[in-house]
């Protein structure tokens, strides 16, 4: 079909820039709609009717999912992280909207970085006994790295998601040490919640931020311009905020003077220094070990401790190593006593042997108990082919639709399925 008309264009360009942004297939729909309608003139005010409707049921949903979402943070944020995750799915799922609705099931924040391609196919089928485990495993498949800052799940390039803790607590340091009233510094380090919607402009954002704090960007032309999709960054302060926002771009912000912030490259190198104490052996083995050990960091002699420059990770481990903290420790896994009542499944299946589908679901850790040789004498043929289609549904709802056909009843207890027919 030729197009004769430049508003027609103009649309058509329009609602494909609004299809890469946000990625609801619906958009790409719209133009198809224009068909039927005969002049030109028509079409452009049908199109420009449906783009406003669509941009507003979409302003509408986003603004309601803003009130009614209350995200976890402190104790709870932390209780979700040390759960199982457990996910079944056939089929590979994009990254974006897989991550969104596991964040939205939890009441948690997950932020991918914009240099993540939301669309990258990842496993939908997981077993992990933790969940930010479960989210470092899909990370890895599109080779992307995870954090948490604040309380919030961050999953970007690993260049960048390795120095960012490391980046806030720099500038931290910095920001505790400077001359600002205690008043200041009590306001700019008070945690809150950032929520944007999709198509916010992130020059426009970042000075949000910093007007919130009281704070003033000098250069806010050194964010390039770009749309962005919707997020969060739940129960960070002003430092932890703007560095994630920032780093997207390679960027990062140093402290002004009068409450300003002047936006500059991110360095290539960075750490921190902080002293640690040997709890065992002498200081010259505590010294090889860590060499040995963490190949990437500084360590020298201060007196009876040792000076370490580099990254809080590694800070982190090396306190662990010298016995100045225990390991992390967490609740015993749940993942085999749980039952599966909040496991929830996506399979599509056409025509494959039901057989096949209890071996699936015994990857995932379920136990089926049945006497086969009773159900072949009361004629039900575990071997007969069964089609399902089925998306985020309990495991109770998948095996009754998968198992209707035969004529099997199924009785869940815990995680031991039974497979039995009703005499």
């Amino acid at each position: 079909m030729r197009l004769k008309s430049r508003d027609q264009i103009g649309i058509l360009q329009w609602i494909v820039q609004f299809s890469r942004i946000s990625g609801f297939g619906i958009v790409r729909a719209i133009y198809r709609l224009l068909r039927p309608f005969p002049s030109c003139e028509c079409r452009k005010q049908v199109g420009y009717g449906l783009i406003l409707l669509l941009i507003a049921s979409i302003s509408i949903g986003q603004a309601a999912d803003r009130t009614n979402r209350r995200l976890r943070t402190d104790a709870a944020f932390q209780e979700v992280l040390d759960h199982p995750l457990l996910s079944s799915s056939a089929r590979k799922r994009e990254i974006q909207p897989f991550l969104n609705q596991l964040a939205s099931e939890r009441d948690i924040s997950i932020l991918i970085d914009r240099r993540i391609d939301p669309h990258r196919p990842v496993s939908a089928t997981l077993r992990e006994d933790y969940f930010d485990d479960g989210i470092r495993k899909i990370a890895a498949e599109i080779g992307a790295e995870v954090t948490v800052v604040a309380d919030t799940i961050l999953v970007g390039p690993p260049g960048a998601i390795r120095k960012l803790r490391t980046r806030i607590a720099i500038l931290d340091a910095e920001f505790r040490e400077s001359d600002g009233s205690p008043l200041q510094k009590l306001q700019t380090l008070r945690e809150s919640t950032l929520t944007w919607d999709d198509f916010t402009r992130p020059r426009e954002l970042i000075q949000q931020v910093a007007s919130k704090y009281r704070f003033t960007v000098t250069n806010p032309e050194a964010i390039p311009h770009d749309l962005w999709r919707s997020g969060s960054i739940s129960d960070g302060d002003l430092i932890d905020q703007l560095v994630i926002l920032l780093s997207q771009f390679d960027l990062t912000f140093r402290w002004g003077t009068d409450s300003e912030i002047e936006i500059v490259p991110e360095l290539e190198e960075l750490g921190v220094w902080e002293d640690h104490h040997h709890r065992t052996g002498s200081l010259a083995e505590a010294m090889a070990l860590l060499k040995e050990s963490q190949p990437d960091i500084n360590v020298e002699v201060a007196g009876d401790s040792l000076r370490v420059l580099g990254t809080v990770e590694s800070h982190e481990q090396v306190a662990v190593m010298l016995g100045e903290r225990p390991p992390r420790v967490r609740p015993p896994s749940q993942l085999q006593s749980d039952s599966i009542e909040n496991q929830r499944f996506t399979l599509q299946m056409v025509r494959k042997p039901f057989r096949s589908l209890v071996q699936l679901l015994e990857q995932q850790g379920l136990e089926f108990q049945f006497d086969e040789d009773h159900l072949r004498e009361c004629g039900v043929d575990l071997n007969q082919k069964v089609s399902v289609n089925v998306e985020q549904v309990s495991a109770e709802e998948l095996l009754r639709q998968a198992s209707q056909p035969l004529g099997l009843q199924i009785r869940i207890d815990g995680r031991v399925i039974e497979l039995f027919v009703e005499e």
